[in-house]
């Protein structure tokens, strides 16, 4: 029934797909339960008479249990003490921040503790994802009800969100209209420790310690606030940025449409959209928008490839910074193979990706750093600062212009990169790969290119 070979029995995978691998876990299980298993109950009985205890010196009897190492190891991966953990972790950093009203005031017990710290979690989850009505007030009663300090709402914002930012975005709108200045200038200065360099953000808290006569905090800020060139340098416009999409469908430019309305725009800077209909081929229609338009920062984008990091445009201005870096695209190669193929080698970056069949979040590879050079980068989504013609004397179908436009940037001296995403920036609705002219292609490129990088 099982397709098996010695290659594949033979690895670390595979091993773990044998009937010897289950009966040695059911072993180590079985003897884990023997040795360990009837202590649990008492650990909850003693932990909720510390919490009973309400002392600092009983917290700190708690806190002593989850360092002890031997502890930590045999009952870490168990739900009520890896919850309670990330509770009494959520405690300390409080306690350093000199928070009076602690997570600990919430409840008395350890269930009561795990019931008010899952309701935030799923109220969280729902502010994500915009499920139902009502939430934004849930969520204040629960603020107000439970004294919820920023220190916990910033923990669990990591501990517990799929989409951070976008959640600390929805936040801040929140605070602001419900002028929670406390909470709002927390989200301010969480969004920039995680995504540095916000324009709008930096520019937002320099005004409210302002406001607030906090003069250091506010001249701190002001000196955070990019500067970037100004006016047009080479006949480009250096503060406008364009989108420039091959269109052969209404219904998914007006989609597209929506998602780049939905930018976070930096203050100073201009956006416009130019769609290619009927192009002979992407490199075809990507010279013309590219001769359409005096942007210096131009993104050529797949029809159904659509943003869903607010913060694109920043981030995309900040890796732009380094005037070396000529493209950057959401999933790329960093060395490509001698057959050119870019799918048959490891990959780098994240996406998420339908093919009809399934919807998932991709991640081809993490990207360590602020991003990570390639030798060429996905057709999906191309973003420059520089203006190379794309080789339509060459590829005149819709395949290899990416592979070909990056080895053009990097024979021009440019790197070409793939940003650290933390959660994926665009969706990609591709269906399968269309290979009817694929291979006749990839000969044109090793033609002009070499097999050699």
């Amino acid at each position: 029934m099982f397709a098996k070979s010695e290659e594949i029995k033979n690895s670390p995978e595979g091993y773990m797909r044998t009937e010897k691998w289950a009966l040695e876990e059911e072993k180590r299980e079985q003897e884990w339960q023997e040795t360990y298993g009837g202590r649990i109950g008492d650990y909850i009985c003693k932990i909720n008479g510390l919490l009973a205890a309400g002392t600092m010196e009983s917290r700190m009897q708690i806190k002593e249990m989850f360092r002890d190492a031997e502890f930590s190891d045999r009952y870490r991966q168990m739900d009520i003490f890896a919850e309670l953990y990330v509770i009494m972790c959520i405690y300390e950093a409080e306690v350093q921040a000199g928070v009076a009203q602690t997570i600990l005031e919430q409840s008395d017990t350890i269930e009561g503790l795990r019931s008010c710290f899952f309701q935030l979690r799923l109220i969280l989850y729902r502010l994500d994802f915009d499920i139902g009505c009502g939430v934004d007030e849930e969520l204040l009663a629960y603020l107000k009800k439970y004294k919820v300090s920023t220190v916990q709402l910033g923990i669990q914002l990591i501990t517990a969100v799929m989409r951070p930012l976008s959640v600390s975005l929805k936040l801040e709108k929140l605070f602001d209209k419900n002028h929670m200045q406390e909470y709002l200038l927390y989200i301010l200065e969480f969004m920039e420790s995680h995504w540095k360099g916000n324009y709008r953000e930096i520019s937002k808290l320099a005004q409210m310690y302002e406001d607030s006569e906090d003069r250091a905090k506010a001249e701190y800020y002001r000196d955070k606030i990019p500067q970037f060139p100004e006016g047009l340098k080479d006949g480009k416009d250096e503060r406008k940025i364009c989108f420039i999409a091959c269109v052969n469908s209404d219904a998914y430019e007006q989609e597209l449409l929506k998602y780049l309305n939905n930018l976070i725009v930096p203050e100073g800077y201009g956006v416009e959209y130019l769609s290619i209909r009927e192009a002979k081929s992407m490199a075809a229609g990507y010279n013309e928008g590219m001769r359409g338009s005096d942007a210096k920062y131009k993104v050529y984008l797949h029809q159904d490839a659509f943003i869903v990091n607010p913060y694109f445009i920043w981030e995309l201005l900040d890796i732009f910074q380094e005037d070396t870096i000529g493209m950057a695209g959401m999933v790329g190669a960093p060395e490509m193979p001698e057959n050119a193929v870019m799918w048959s080698v490891p990959r780098v970056g994240k996406l998420y990706a339908n093919q009809f069949y399934s919807s998932r979040k991709i991640v081809f590879g993490e990207v360590e750093g602020k991003y990570r050079e390639v030798e060429a980068v996905d057709g999906l989504l191309m973003a420059t600062q520089y203006d190379l013609p794309w080789r339509e004397d060459l590829f005149q179908g819709w395949d290899f212009y990416d592979v070909s436009q990056s080895r053009e940037f990097m024979e021009h001296g440019y790197r070409v990169v793939v940003p650290d995403q933390g959660q994926p920036w665009c969706i990609h609705t591709d269906g399968f790969s269309k290979l009817k002219d694929y291979y006749k292609a990839r000969r044109i490129f090793q033609e002009e290119y070499g097999n050699n990088r």
